[in-house]
């Protein structure tokens, strides 16, 4: 969910409770309004009956009711002026009604007479359609009006970091393009877009130091390694060669050759690792899968390992040709390095990917390790543990997901091309 719409679901959530709590109390307060003022209009009625009557001196035969019901009668006792509610039946509405009754008593030449005013209070249930249908009203357009104005301000607002955003997402390590961020009038937003613009500097610059370090260090090992492998050569081909000679010499030069591969196995990692296979074009695996059966042709008769393929989907993904055929040759060539003799090896492929199945003994280490780097189930093994590693790293880059299992002697890779 975005900040925006977030923002707005708390606003709504926050202006329903205020509704509800505003409905409430304005209710109330209307109810005690309303009981106040029909108080008062009862004193004032009786009083306009007591000037009446002072001024006639009797009580009218035909008289006009100042209030809803008023009743005069003769009475030898004196009334205290008091007032009470209670539930009478209206034959005109047909129904029972709330009434206020103001009762008092007044003296006249003629007597002391008994007077009741009785005025019907309007009923709560009837505020409170009217109260709901107002308060609806409101709240739509309060919640309308800031919705609008809550859209158009933070777009406004929020333009900054949306253009920061887009920059950041177009950043490229391998393209030596400043970042610019253009000042918004806003602290908050200038302060990150300074932060960023800072940072991005700096990733460059050490993603500089790093490819440049890289490759000078290929270079520079390689170069003495090639020598010492030229000078092994020739002294493994010398005639005055003792057995034990011959042997340290094959030895150094295994080692050269390790050491070599090594080096080459880590460039390939950081050079991985730093995005610089930047080329992509559409990648055929049914092709890439065939030639490399071709390749380890020799070794899979060596190991008398059968092979059965199901080639019948041809996926098609978006990556690096030489990273592609370095992640083919790798998973072949691991499920035949560690497949047993007269094993058997399965490769399928999906439209969703690719599904590598090998004969092999069950692993030593936990299956999360799999893909860390030198990580190799026999230690005194020649194997880098690189592998798959550099598989991991691949897979990764371009957003491929791979699983492991193993089941009844079988080990099975699947590889999911992005969707």
């Amino acid at each position: 969910m975005k900040l925006l719409s977030k923002t707005n679901l708390y606003y709504i959530l926050i202006a329903l409770v205020i509704f509800c709590a505003g409905t409430f109390v304005f209710y109330k307060k209307l109810k005690h309004i309303m009981s106040i003022d029909a108080t008062e209009k009862l004193h004032s009625e009786a009083l306009q009956i007591i000037r009446s009557l002072d001024t006639l001196g009797k009580v009218p035969e035909n008289r006009i009711d100042v209030g809803d019901k008023i009743s005069i009668t003769q009475s030898a006792s004196v009334i205290q002026p008091h007032l009470h509610d209670t539930l009478i039946y209206d034959k005109e509405e047909d129904e029972v009604l709330h009434y206020r009754i103001y009762s008092f008593s007044h003296a006249l030449p003629s007597g002391n007479y008994a007077i009741t005013i009785r005025r019907a209070l309007f009923e709560s249930d009837d505020l409170i359609p009217p109260i709901v249908k107002s308060m609806l009203a409101i709240l739509a357009a309060l919640l309308g009006g800031m919705l609008l104005i809550s859209q158009w301000i933070s777009k406004r607002l929020w333009q900054p970091f949306y253009l920061a955003l887009d920059q950041l997402k177009n950043f490229s390590l391998s393209q030596n393009q400043g970042r610019s961020f253009k000042k918004s009038g806003i602290l908050e937003f200038d302060e990150l877009n300074a932060a960023l613009a800072k940072m991005s500097d700096k990733i460059h610059s050490d993603y500089i130091s790093l490819k440049t370090f890289s490759e000078n260090a290929s270079h520079e090992i390689q170069t003495p390694l090639a020598i010492i492998k030229s000078k092994l050569e020739i002294l493994i081909q010398s005639k005055d060669l003792s057995p034990e000679q011959a042997k340290l010499i094959r030895e150094v030069n295994e080692s050269t050759n390790r050491l070599s591969k090594l080096n080459q196995a880590l460039i390939l990692l950081t050079r991985i690792g730093n995005l610089q296979f930047t080329e992509t074009k559409t990648i055929r695996i049914n092709e890439l899968v065939e030639g490399k059966l071709d390749h380890f042709e020799e070794l899979l008769l060596l190991k008398q390992i059968q092979v059965s393929k199901e080639l019948n989907e041809s996926p098609a993904v978006q990556m690096n040709p030489v990273l592609a055929d370095v992640l083919i040759t790798n998973l072949i060539g691991n499920a035949i390095k560690h497949n047993v003799k007269n094993g058997q090896l399965h490769i399928k492929t999906t439209r969703q990917g690719l599904i590598i199945c090998n004969t092999g003994e069950s692993l030593k280490t936990p299956p999360a390790q799999l893909f860390d780097r030198f990580r190799k189930e026999n230690p005194s093994s020649d194997s880098l543990g690189l592998g798959l590693a550099i598989v991991k790293q691949i897979c990764d880059t371009f957003q491929i997901q791979i699983f492991y299992s193993y089941s009844e002697g079988l080990h099975t890779l699947v590889l999911n091309s992005p969707a």
